[in-house]
């Protein structure tokens, strides 16, 4: 089993068609198992929400969405183990606290982290981290 911790960038894409929806959705095979930390439940409701707001999405669909992530086969990992430490690499590397969340959990599970954000991945200049973190669709 592949193991993969996949952040809200790539979780959205599971529910909302966009660019690279379908690189998303493969992730979903049942050979892969799929991590995150509990951060990505809020991300993927304000994401949702933002959605709503710009009247790109309905509020009930947005609602439904909310209620499939809660049946998708993924295991949410608590944040506040891993906190500490992605505090400190955000210090280092100059990447949000929410992005260095999804990265020490990887790191600490010793599997990659899925993004869609590439600016996540070009800004981390420790090359041993960069590596750890693949591009959806790449």
């Amino acid at each position: 089993m592949t193991r993969y911790v996949v952040d809200a960038s790539v979780v959205v894409k599971w529910f909302i068609p966009e660019i690279l929806s379908d690189y998303a959705i493969e992730l979903l095979q049942p050979d892969n198992a799929l991590l995150a930390p509990d951060l990505l439940v809020p991300e993927v409701c304000n994401t949702l929400w933002k959605k709503v707001r710009r009247e790109e999405l309905t509020l009930d669909d947005a609602l439904e969405c909310l209620a499939d992530l809660s049946r998708m086969p993924l295991q949410l990992n608590a944040s506040t183990e891993f906190i500490h430490d992605a505090l400190r690499l955000s210090a280092m590397e100059g990447i949000t606290a929410y992005d260095s969340l999804y990265l020490v959990v990887a790191a600490n599970l010793d599997c990659p982290m899925v993004t869609a954000d590439a600016r996540l991945r070009n800004s981390i200049g420790n090359k041993a981290l960069q590596g750890r973190v693949l591009l959806l669709g790449s």
